[in-house]
């Protein structure tokens, strides 16, 4: 789910990156080490806001279907218990 746009604005500038890595006190090989894994994090599947956006606009979807079908077969059972005690008022009487 990685994205062009994520990558531009984590990673558009490793060099910086890496700069401000070795000012925190990283050594040259472990703050090379750190951008490399941070960019193959992104390359391959870190999730972005956008992505839970959608996530979270399909699972409402599906949430608002589900809540359709439940109401439905509620209403298919409330008829029925509804009709069964009307039978049974008729041939009790």
């Amino acid at each position: 789910m990685s994205t062009p746009a994520m990558s531009e604005i984590y990673f558009n500038n490793p060099i910086k990156i890496l700069h401000r890595l070795k000012a925190a006190g990283f050594t040259q090989k472990q703050a090379e080490a750190q951008v490399e894994i941070f960019s193959d994090y992104i390359d391959h599947g870190l999730v972005t806001k956008n992505d839970l956006k959608l996530e979270l606009k399909d699972l409402r979807a599906e949430l608002k279907d589900l809540e359709y079908r439940i109401t439905v077969k509620t209403a298919a059972i409330v008829g029925s218990i509804v009709g069964f005690f009307s039978l049974m008022e008729k041939f009790l009487k």
